[in-house]
């Protein structure tokens, strides 16, 4: 009416940067549960001896200390672990695998025990302080001081 054409307004086309699809936290867990899983996928599947210690216990162990799955106040990995192999041990069929689950299970338990024995005697030594005491390095230290079972 006074001059003025009203139209539809023009819109202008924004350009949205793409949007990362997983934060980095998001990635870094991904990756965790992806090794995890390819972890028991190893325990339940390659069932070997290597210089006759069963390599599944070694691997799980060394994962484990290489993952600072002792220093995490909740993880689901040592459920994972117990449950793959009770499976195992259930379904077996023979007397063999049977052994081997027993070997697997008590190499794994031998070489936890001595850390976590490491560790907790390790928080214990007096005069010095619990952040010196309780990390990674000093536990590697004391955990290396034991026989070294898993080494080629």
């Amino acid at each position: 009416e006074n001059g003025h054409q009203l139209g539809e307004p023009k819109m202008e086309e924004v350009v949205v940067p793409p949007i990362k699809n997983l934060s980095k936290q998001q990635s870094l867990t991904d990756r965790q549960q992806e090794n995890h899983d390819i972890l028991i996928k190893s325990l339940a599947e390659d069932r070997r001896y290597d210089n006759r210690r069963p390599a599944a216990a070694c691997i799980v162990y060394k994962s484990l200390l290489h993952w600072h799955s002792f220093e995490a106040e909740k993880t689901n990995i040592f459920d994972r672990i117990i449950h793959t192999i009770r499976s195992s041990v259930e379904n077996a069929e023979s007397s063999g695998e049977l052994a081997y689950w027993l070997s697997t299970t008590s190499t794994l338990l031998y070489l936890l025990q001595n850390t976590l024995k490491a560790s907790s005697s390790s928080t214990k030594v007096p005069n010095r302080s619990r952040t010196a005491t309780g990390n990674l390095f000093n536990r590697m230290v004391q955990v290396s001081s034991l026989p070294d079972f898993c080494s080629a």
